[in-house]
């Protein structure tokens, strides 16, 4: 049977009822999906969260455009902000600033890592995920 993977928000989402979303995640696995928290957060952000589910971090990037750069695609989406998974956080002021700096390099190292989405991806594949 495969798998099907499973982006869930963390901010608005999982945090509007921590206990209730725990109970889906456990559902889900048993149903052969497997969650996996996608957030914009940056990593010096870490989530409270007693889940064992992976983390991706897009330090602000739009969701899905990071993931799928990176090797990894979705089956379902969970967002209660789902412009954000095709925009990017938005800067004090974009219309004034012009490109977003959230794509400069500096901020690299505070997003998950493409080897870090690797893992996750072989970790899936143990699961029987192609």
């Amino acid at each position: 049977m495969k798998l099907h993977t499973i982006g869930l928000d963390y901010d608005g989402t999982f945090t509007l009822h921590p206990e209730a979303w725990e109970k889906a995640i456990d559902a889900w696995k048993l149903g052969n999906m497997f969650p996996i928290f996608v957030t914009m957060r940056f990593k010096n952000e870490p989530l409270i969260t007693t889940s064992d589910i992976p983390i991706i971090y897009t330090g602000r990037m739009s969701k899905i455009s990071y993931c799928l750069h990176r090797g990894l695609r979705f089956s379902v989406w969970v967002d209660d902000s789902p412009h954000f998974l095709y925009q990017d956080a938005y800067e004090e002021d974009p219309i004034t600033v012009g490109r977003n700096k959230w794509h400069d390099n500096e901020y690299e190292k505070l997003r998950t890592t493409k080897d870090e989405i690797d893992e996750i991806l072989h970790n899936l594949k143990s699961f029987g995920v192609n």
